[in-house]
């Protein structure tokens, strides 16, 4: 069961919200040049290696669940939260979103909980597999000296 199916190529720009912190907005530079430019919007200054951004993207492209669950009864883990991650997938003309919420934590099974927008999918994933996607901030996206 994969959360979210996305295709990295085909992502414009991704809204990450760590869990007790503010936003970051990582977006493709419009630029048709080879390699790919990201921005961090708000910082012209930091620097954002491309390789850290595609293999974030590789890790949530491989999150899987244990289990699909209800989404009716598990409706209420998700309320009033901002998406823990919302990628805009296209172009910039018809982007479409694709959304992942965090829900109940479950420290005697070790699961999490995931909803999916627009589909308001549900599931339950093991904590090894998201805690380490959950807690990547700005300093994780960030070149560093001598790369």
């Amino acid at each position: 069961l994969r959360v979210a199916g996305i295709e990295s190529s085909k992502v414009i720009a991704f809204e990450l919200t760590p869990p007790g912190q503010s936003t970051l907005v990582i977006s493709k530079k419009d630029t048709k040049a080879d390699p790919v430019i990201w921005t961090l919007e708000g910082d012209p200054s930091a620097t954002i290696d491309t390789a850290k951004v595609n293999e974030f993207f590789s890790a949530v492209y491989n999150l899987y669940a244990n289990e699909s669950l209800d989404p009716a009864a598990h409706a209420k883990d998700f309320t009033d939260k901002a998406p823990w991650v919302r990628f805009q997938i296209g172009t910039a003309e018809k982007p479409e979103t694709l959304e992942i919420w965090t829900g109940a934590r479950s420290e005697e099974k070790k699961t999490m909980t995931l909803k999916t927008m627009p589909e308001a999918l549900v599931y339950e994933v093991s904590l090894p597999r998201v805690e380490g996607l959950l807690n990547k901030d700005k300093n994780v996206f960030l070149k560093t000296q001598g790369t």
